[in-house]
């Protein structure tokens, strides 16, 4: 019979401990449920850490922490807790190691969330090079490289880098995940931006409508996927003054918004915002003044009177009040249009690969 050393049986318990927190992590977060799998995962690299503190083991539960607090949108600790994991897997492997991509490719999102372009750049390409290598150049992962690229590309105003980026990314995809795949409809809206941003919106437009069919067929056509579909679509037909398409395509978005998030959200009372302005772009006064009046309602309590998005809906609705010849209701709030402080609303996305 042989005597564990005491030194052995609390490796063993540490190693059986990380094993139980991170599974039970994966599983919570599979499930739609970030908040416990952070919960987990923070005991989890504890026990990791106390394998030793630069142990790949404690790095892989950093980089599944990092991506866990990114759907919570805390990304300023979720950047910390990915460059620890990156750290610890740099002295511990050789530079082209295929566990460096997730934590390369998950850090440069959160760069890319921050604007920090030069730092996601470098670690978007470092890592598109290992998973070129251990996967093979059109493998799909390799796709998620160039399409992240091309978005920083074109909010860098680098058109030619973004478009083949882009254009890259989508060939990639449509031959390794098919046509109809939701990474297709992500990598289409972003050329479409693209397009858009160039002002050629008659190359965005199929695009956006492919995106649209995509995530149709996929979430169900009541998904807030599908909301942000039809707004894409929105936003590139007031572009181009076809209010009239625009109408009809932001009434759908507003009832799914209004379904899915409840009547007073945030999401809802933009909707309502765009949806009025579009209606006062067309001539339907009448229709537009009770939009514009309950978006001003829910913004006024969302914000107060003195915000600059409420001042925005504020300025709408009183010139649709001057339209119907309501004046004296169109002055009061006129009246009320200075002194408004800077808009600042932060809109995060998750990252993780």
């Amino acid at each position: 019979m042989t005597i564990a050393h005491p030194g052995e049986v609390c490796e063993h318990w540490d190693r059986a401990c990380w094993q139980l927190y991170e599974g039970s992590a994966e599983a919570v977060f599979h499930l739609g449920k970030p908040d416990q799998a952070v919960w987990l995962l923070e005991k989890a690299v504890r026990y990791g850490e106390a394998l030793g503190p630069q142990n790949p083991l404690s790095a892989g539960t950093l980089n599944r922490l990092g991506v866990a607090l990114c759907h919570r949108g805390e990304y300023v600790r979720a950047e910390r807790i990915l460059e620890r994991s990156l750290a610890i897997l740099e002295n511990a492997l050789t530079p082209g190691h295929p566990d460096l991509a997730p934590v390369l490719f998950n850090l440069a999102g959160v760069y890319r969330q921050h604007g920090n372009y030069a730092d996601a750049e470098r670690l978007y390409l470092r890592a598109q090079a290992i998973l070129a290598v251990v996967q093979g150049p059109e493998h799909p992962d390799v796709a998620l490289c160039y399409g992240n690229l091309g978005e920083i590309y074109t909010r860098q105003a680098r058109a030619i880098e973004a478009l083949y980026a882009l254009q890259h990314a989508l060939r990639l995809q449509v031959k390794a995940l098919g046509p109809g795949h939701w990474h297709v409809a992500v990598t289409l809206d972003r050329l479409a931006g693209f397009y858009v941003g160039q002002e050629r919106y008659n190359e965005a437009e199929p695009l956006l409508w492919r995106s649209l069919d995509i995530k149709e067929r996929l979430a169900g056509p009541s998904d807030l996927a599908v909301a942000d579909a039809l707004g894409r679509l929105v936003e590139l037909y007031r572009s181009q003054r076809k209010y009239a398409a625009a109408r009809l395509l932001c009434r759908r978005a507003l009832s799914i918004l209004e379904k899915v998030r409840g009547p007073q959200h945030l999401d809802v009372v933009r909707c309502l915002h765009t949806l009025g302005q579009v209606c006062h772009a067309v001539g339907e006064f009448t229709s537009a003044e009770p939009l514009l009046r309950r978006a001003l309602v829910l913004m006024e309590k969302s914000f107060g009177w003195r915000h600059r998005e409420t001042e925005r809906v504020r300025r709408d609705y009183a010139a649709v009040l001057r339209t119907l010849h309501r004046v004296g209701e169109a002055l009061s709030h006129e009246a009320r249009l200075s002194d408004i402080p800077p808009l600042s609303l932060p809109l995060p996305q998750p990252v993780g690969l």
